[in-house]
C-alpha cells in the first residue's frame, strides 16, 4: 500500500492479521527497498502494489529490486 499525498491520515487501509501464515492477504504499507525481503519470507504469494494516488495495482515480481513508479503529484 503507498499512500498518496492527499490521504487521510485518520484513515487505514492497513490490515494486521494475528496469524500471518494462515491469511487470505496480507495488507501492509510500501517498505521500498524492503519489499523483496518481505517478499521471500512468502515466496508462495502474490504480490501487489496499490497506488493510492493513482487508483493503481501493479504486480511485483519476486527478486525485482525497482519499484513501481511514483504516482505524479496531483
Amino acid at each position: 500500500m503507498r499512500y498518496g499525498p492527499r490521504h487521510n491520515e485518520h484513515l487505514s487501509l492497513i490490515a494486521n492479521e494475528p496469524y500471518l501464515q494462515s491469511a487470505k492477504a496480507w495488507i501492509v504499507y510500501d517498505r521500498g527497498p524492503d519489499n523483496a525481503r518481505l517478499m521471500q519470507r512468502a515466496p508462495d504469494r502474490a504480490c501487489y502494489l496499490y497506488d493510492e494516488a493513482a487508483g493503481a495495482l501493479a504486480r511485483l515480481q519476486p527478486g525485482r529490486r525497482r519499484r513501481p513508479p511514483e504516482s505524479p503529484p496531483g
